[in-house]
């Protein structure tokens, strides 16, 4: 063997040793300092790998240039993880970072990486499942937990949609990068109607936002710039390969479903949730005790519509277009509610429960035409009268499961204690 090799032996061990060394540092880190068992240290590495690699073939970025967006995502995915779930945890037994972090490699990393093991059929079934279960979060959120029950919210699906499409068509955009746009526009649609929405309540309030989305529709409707009755097509996807389309609309469908659960679920633990709470159970009261009321519903209600909105957008990403009567349907609304009842309203576990179910039956039943519709509506039905909590609420209260837990430990405050035990 001559010295060229043994050279070249030599450098590659040397690196494949201080690529170790960097493993084990953070390792040390974790472990060291922290004091937390990441065993799902090796998945973050993987992840990181296929950014860099995803960097490569879709921005033609080499391996050293592709450093510049794989450590500030990874930076920012770490950071997420340190304050919105570890440091829930982590004053708790030692187990917990422990079960978080494997739920987590065990969810999350093979979501990410699925478009590259699942074909585009079943991409595009996900982006449905996604996208439907965030807005029927949103819609939980807005009467589960606020007490507003809107038969109207599918008004930001179309709102969403046709901002992102507009944006996309018309300024040119990227239609990720004007995907913002679809949140930002309902959110602002949503500001400009809580004025005449807010004045009403109960039945008014779920009439008046049905009536609002068909006031919409109508709009749309006769809009020539945004296509009229015939919609208007997402061209610039044209741009874009069929795996790069379809992988980028699934992984923005994922990170809008993970974005609307992780602050549903922080919104809930603070004092917003516990002032929305009590709103739902009694305004009176609540406004009695000083909790503001309008502040805490108008938050609730943009909230939810920027939810709606981006979830719209990437659903229509998904079909490339967008049309007045498929995007303003009550069809949207129903299926939220279907699947809110069914899974268990006022929990953040419902929806999970209960888009998986829907997806489920459908698929299987779908061929059976009318009797599919009978069956779903039977089935809410039976669900309504035998489990009025839902499907999660049976099983949380026959096996005292809680997965997203909103409830608060009660402060325990020591005794007070009178000057004669202290004298003595």
């Amino acid at each position: 063997m001559n010295a060229s090799i043994w050279i070249e032996t030599l450098m590659t061990g040397a690196l494949l040793g201080m690529l170790y060394a960097l493993f084990g540092l953070g390792l040390s880190l974790s472990l060291g300092v922290m004091r937390m068992i990441n065993i799902a240290h090796g998945d973050l590495i993987v992840l990181a790998a296929y950014l860099s690699s995803v960097c490569a073939a879709s921005l033609g970025m080499g391996p050293l240039a592709s450093l510049i967006v794989v450590v500030p995502v990874m930076f920012a995915f770490g950071w997420l993880l340190q304050t919105w779930l570890l440091n829930r945890v982590v004053t708790r037994d030692a187990m917990s970072p422990l079960r978080s972090l494997l739920v987590l490699a065990t969810c999350l990393v093979p979501l990410i990486l699925l478009p590259w093991f699942t074909g585009f059929s079943t991409q595009r079934l996900l982006v449905e499942v996604l996208t439907l279960f965030t807005m029927a979060l949103a819609w939980n959120l807005l009467a589960g937990y606020g007490g507003m029950v809107a038969i109207g919210h599918h008004v930001f699906v179309g709102i969403g949609s046709y901002a992102l499409f507009a944006a996309s068509n018309e300024l040119g955009l990227n239609p990720w990068l004007a995907l913002p746009l679809a949140g930002a526009v309902s959110a602002a649609f949503a500001l400009v109607f809580a004025w005449p929405m807010f004045r009403l309540s109960g039945a008014y309030f779920a009439v008046g936002t049905w009536v609002l989305a068909e006031l919409m529709r109508i709009i749309a409707l006769n809009t020539t710039w945004l296509g009229a009755g015939a919609g208007m097509p997402l061209t610039a996807m044209g741009d874009f390969g069929r795996f790069e389309r379809n992988a980028w609309v699934y992984w923005s469908a994922l990170a809008v479903a993970v974005a609307a659960t992780i602050t549903a679920h922080r919104l809930l633990k603070g004092r917003l949730g516990l002032a929305l709470m009590s709103l739902r159970d009694s305004p009176q009261a609540a406004a009695a005790s000083g909790v503001p009321v309008t502040q805490a519903k108008l938050t609730l209600w943009v909230l939810t519509a920027t939810f709606t909105g981006l979830a719209a957008g990437v659903a229509y990403m998904n079909t490339l277009q967008v049309s007045p009567d498929a995007s303003f349907s009550l069809n949207w609304t129903a299926a939220a509610i279907f699947i809110v009842v069914l899974g268990g309203i006022g929990t953040l576990e419902g929806p999970f429960l209960g888009v998986l179910v829907y997806f489920v039956l459908r698929e299987v039943f779908a061929d059976f035409g009318a009797w599919y519709f009978i069956g779903l509506g039977s089935l809410a039905i039976a669900v309504m009268v035998l489990a009025p909590a839902g499907l999660w609420g049976w099983i949380s209260k026959n096996g005292r499961i809680h997965l997203l837990s909103v409830r608060r430990p009660m402060p325990i405050t020591p005794p007070a204690t009178t000057p004669t035990e202290n004298h003595l």
